[in-house]
Order: C-alpha cells, then sequence, then structure tokens
C-alpha cells in the first residue's frame, strides 16, 4: 500500500513544506463508519487515548498529523463543492490511485484530479463518509507517469 500512496524518501521532496500546517481534526458523525472509511482508503488507524469522542489518526509511519473528532448533527457542518468549509488536504505520491481507494471505500470523487499551475502539482477531492470535503495533493497525477530524473 505504501508504494501505491504515500510519500517516497526521496532527497528531492515531492510534499509541501513541513512548516505548514500540522494538525487537523476532522468532524465525524459515525466514529467507527469514519475510521472505517479512513482505514479502507488510506491504510490509516485510530487511537482513542482514553477519549472515545477523539481518535488520533497514524499512518503506517506511525506519523501523526490529526484527528478524527465526533461531533453531534448539530455540530456538525460539512461543506459541498460549491460551498465551502476548512478543507484538509492529504500529500501523497500521486492523486488518481488514492482517489480510486477512496472510491473503493466508499467516498465520492468531487474532482478527480487538475493540474495545479505553475508546476505546483496536481489536486484531487472527495466527500468522505462523513461528507466532508477532503483535498489530496501531489506531484504527479498517477505513479504510471515517467518518473523526473
Amino acid at each position: 500500500m505504501s508504494d501505491t500512496i504515500f510519500p517516497a524518501d526521496d532527497k528531492k521532496s515531492d510534499l509541501p513544506t513541513p512548516l505548514g500546517f500540522c494538525w487537523v481534526e476532522i468532524p465525524v458523525k459515525d466514529m467507527e463508519r469514519a475510521l472505517k472509511f479512513y482505514s479502507d482508503a488510506f491504510g490509516w488507524t485510530g487511537k482513542s487515548h482514553g477519549m472515545e469522542s477523539y481518535q488520533i489518526v497514524e499512518n503506517e509511519f506511525k506519523n501523526l498529523n490529526g484527528a478524527l473528532r465526533l461531533v453531534t448533527e448539530e455540530e456538525h457542518v460539512a461543506g459541498t463543492a460549491a460551498r465551502h468549509t476548512m478543507k484538509p488536504f492529504i500529500g501523497l505520491r500521486s492523486v488518481k490511485e488514492p482517489l480510486a481507494k477512496v472510491k473503493e471505500a466508499g467516498g465520492e470523487i468531487i474532482n478527480d484530479g487538475e493540474e495545479i499551475p505553475g508546476d505546483m502539482g496536481f489536486f484531487g477531492e472527495f466527500y468522505d463518509s462523513e461528507r466532508n470535503v477532503v483535498g489530496i495533493w501531489a506531484k504527479k497525477m498517477s505513479l504510471e507517469e515517467k518518473k523526473d530524473d
């Protein structure tokens, strides 16, 4: 799975600057459903650390970059493709392959990928299991593209 979606350990970074946003909390109405979605789509696991309404998500490299926070129906404010709320972006190796995993996991694709002007890479967007709008950013649209020299 890591060869498909996670960043490479190359000297040349394929990720946005590490000095940007460092934590994101995604609001969820159904913790079990959200944990299953993010596990199926990205291989993430959740750890409650004694707080059942708050699951810190961890990837296979044991990186901690955010959490799922349980909210009530009244507290949940999901965005739409036309009405934006805060939108987290996940930095990955490509856009195409992770979006296929998102769809398999039950997510809905909003934007199946676009190039960002100025050689800034590519992005795609999807609805997660809780109808949050989430983005994917990568230097490549697909891992099938020829590797940069």
